[in-house]
């Protein structure tokens, strides 16, 4: 949770498995808020992106701005990549 911030950087790093190169799945990445005492809901959605894997799997890397769905001005920057073992 990064807290307090127009602009939050997590600045995450994560690590996947597979048996096969993902060519017909997405991944989806949601923004979501931590509402304050005074709201009715505990967490608010900000927008989210689904990005096609078979895009990382053939170009091996990307590394792009993406405007949340939902959102009126949200944006995320998204890097993955992909590594044959």
């Amino acid at each position: 949770m990064i807290r307090k911030t127009h602009h939050p950087m997590w600045n995450e790093d994560f690590q996947f498995m597979l048996e096969e190169p993902p060519l017909n799945d997405k991944i989806h990445i949601e923004v979501m808020s931590k509402r304050t005492r005074f709201s009715f809901r505990s967490k608010e959605s900000l927008g989210f992106v689904e990005i096609n894997l078979s895009d990382v799997v053939h170009n091996g890397h990307i590394n792009q701005k993406y405007h949340l769905i939902g959102s009126k001005n949200g944006m995320v920057h998204v890097e993955l990549g992909w590594k044959k073992t």
